[in-house]
């Protein structure tokens, strides 16, 4: 049976280094577009999980 895993990413795009990081893992599509609405929420906070 094939599993699939959902994965909430961090884009990063100042230039001239664009960058990409897998924020965390899911296994469901409801608990990963929660945990990408906190992220983009934190955002437009200015705080990253990093220095909250």
């Amino acid at each position: 049976m094939k599993r699939t895993r959902w994965a909430v990413v961090a884009f990063s795009d100042s230039s001239p280094n664009a960058s990409r990081r897998v924020v965390s893992r899911h296994d469901g599509q409801d608990e990963a577009r929660a945990a990408a609405a906190a992220l983009a929420f934190e955002d437009k906070l200015g705080r990253t999980p990093t220095n909250v």
